[in-house]
């Protein structure tokens, strides 16, 4: 982050590259998406209702932003996962 900090701040875009922090910490909303999908099919649910799940956390995540409390956990062990999905 350091080496990329001088254009950060020309660009005025220091937020943004601190967000990527949060990202490599939690993954990104298509992780999330995966996770929901995927803890609702291992709970029998149909793929219908699972999707469904998906859409219902999507509208209520998009309308405030995520909570951290509201975010499933990561689907993946490591960044090396991150890349391969």
């Amino acid at each position: 982050m350091a080496l990329i900090e001088p254009d950060a701040i020309a660009l005025d875009c220091e937020t943004e590259i601190a967000h990527l922090r949060t990202i490599v910490r939690r993954g990104t909303s298509a992780h999330s998406q995966l996770a929901i999908y995927r803890s609702q099919r291992t709970r029998c649910r149909t793929r219908s209702e699972a999707l469904a799940s998906v859409v219902d956390w999507l509208a209520s995540t998009s309308a405030v932003g995520p909570r951290e409390d509201a975010l499933p956990a990561p689907a993946y062990q490591s960044s090396r996962d991150i890349v391969m999905a």
